[in-house]
């Protein structure tokens, strides 16, 4: 059962306090363990599971105080973008119980510095980037759980911001999108107002302020929101999860700011919370993946073009995603998802499930990251081209960074180093990660060199079998 927040006039702190009891209140679930088996990668096809190095996590909480700047609690968002214009990737959450937002300046090596701290309303739990007033800096928008509202940080274009003021939105918002809803170049401001069951649309005017919000009543306890292109018409439409019902709806956009409420919901999976959009199958018509805290899995809906999706189904992720990003992982072309398992226990991990080709996706592979990530972001952290991944950590108090590629050998598998994988090879992989045979036999197969071997560098061994070593 969803704990939601009280209603207005009898509200209770902190927020995140609520977030770690929905999860530690649940009855705990049996986990099958599943032991490693040549046919278990044979299944998982010609799919590549993506390579991160050990993640590096860098505090906003004690240890962030002690660098002289406020010191922040309960990080559950994040977002990723060029804050100071050098070119780097900067990041910023938004912290749920000290009310405020942290930046982090990026060194474009994939380390983060703690670089300020600025105030937002009450219990902000998410946010989105963009440049509101059309001077070229990275502007913020944050949600405002507690606040009903959003705030509007304006980027100074250094890494640091101004009070834009805020934005009355539905009661209780979850997540926010920004995009262009209708014909002018200002971007547009929409929300998932869960308590409110509403959709709040807030029209840009170019200047980093908004007109006045318009609400669309949806039922169902909207959650996550995103912006796409899903019927005929070239307006841009929006997706949104509805917590309550265990589904998720259309709202298409008319172009000159309004949407229409589609007629039927889609079924997804339990309790379902952040999504994001992108087109997963190459046919060039947007997509959805919706996070399903509950039922430990990520729906994909694909978009048929015409307003109508085809409902992949749920697919198995690690304990309690409740957000969702899409990106190329593993450089083979195809669009992965990766999501954060808000498990908040001591081996908390984002799950990504690497697309093979079509409509389909190799089984979950999982990194530790910081505990209980509630937020997920994806950019080009180190500057080498690849995507990586960057969590905002509840119970750590912290920012995870997954650097994409590998701290250890070209060729997952090859333990006598002749460019080739043999079957002999890959039993003595397995039998690594039962710990039937020590890491030394073929350090090859430990592919992000942590000491141990994973489902994912077994699925990465048996590709270089198969493929070959990569070049």
């Amino acid at each position: 059962m969803l704990v939601r927040r009280t209603p207005p006039g009898v509200r209770s702190r902190p927020v995140a306090k609520a977030r770690r009891q929905r999860r530690e209140g649940m009855l705990k679930r049996p986990y099958t363990v599943l032991s490693v088996s040549i046919l278990l990668l044979a299944l998982a096809g010609y799919a590549v599971a993506p390579t991160f190095q050990p993640s590096r996590d860098f505090a906003i909480g004690p240890a962030g105080c002690e660098l002289g700047v406020s010191c922040s609690e309960a990080p559950v968002a994040v977002v990723i973008a060029d804050f100071d214009g050098d070119g780097a990737a900067d990041a910023a959450t938004a912290n749920s119980d000290s009310d405020d937002v942290t930046i982090f300046v990026g060194d474009g090596s994939g380390n983060l510095v703690q670089e300020g701290v600025f105030p937002a309303d009450l219990a902000p739990v998410n946010l989105a980037a963009g440049d509101l007033d059309g001077d070229g800096a990275v502007d913020l928008v944050i949600v405002n759980d507690f606040g009903d509202s959003v705030s509007v940080l304006l980027g100074n274009g250094d890494g640091t911001f101004a009070d834009g003021g805020s934005v009355e939105v539905g009661t209780s918002p979850q997540a926010a999108v920004l995009g262009l809803f209708n014909a002018d170049a200002a971007l547009d401001l929409a929300t998932a107002d869960s308590f409110g069951n509403s959709v709040t649309v807030a029209l840009g005017n170019g200047d980093g302020t908004f007109g006045a919000p318009t609400a669309i009543e949806v039922e169902g306890g909207p959650w996550g929101i995103g912006a796409g292109h899903f019927d005929a018409d070239e307006n841009l439409d929006l997706v949104v999860s509805l917590n309550d019902f265990n589904q998720a709806t259309f709202l298409f956009g008319d172009g000159a700011g309004g949407f229409t409420v589609a007629a039927a919901n889609v079924d997804v999976g339990e309790l379902p919370m952040l999504l994001a959009v992108a087109d997963l199958d190459g046919d060039e018509r947007d997509d959805v993946a919706v996070a399903n805290d509950f039922s430990d899995s990520v729906s994909v809906l694909f978009g048929n073009g015409d307003g109508s999706v085809t409902n992949l189904g749920e697919l198995d992720t690690g304990p309690f995603p409740v957000a969702v990003a899409i990106a190329d992982f593993d450089g083979d072309g195809i669009l992965d998802i990766a999501t954060a398992d808000a498990d908040p226990s001591a081996t908390s991990t984002v799950s990504v499930l690497a697309g093979a080709g079509g409509r389909s996706f190799a089984a979950a592979a999982s990194y530790a990251v910081g505990l209980d990530p509630n937020g997920i972001a994806v950019a080009d952290l180190n500057g080498d081209g690849a995507p990586d991944i960057a969590t905002a950590n509840l119970s750590s108090d912290s920012i995870s960074v997954l650097l994409s590629g590998s701290a250890g050998s070209d060729c997952p598998g090859d333990c006598n180093s002749d460019r080739s994988v043999s079957v002999s090879e890959l039993i003595t992989g397995v039998n690594i990660a039962l710990e039937l045979r020590s890491v030394d036999a073929c350090a090859a197969v430990d592919f992000d060199a942590n000491g141990a071997v994973s489902v994912a560098e077994l699925i990465r061994a048996v590709n270089s079998a198969l493929e070959g070593c990569p070049s």
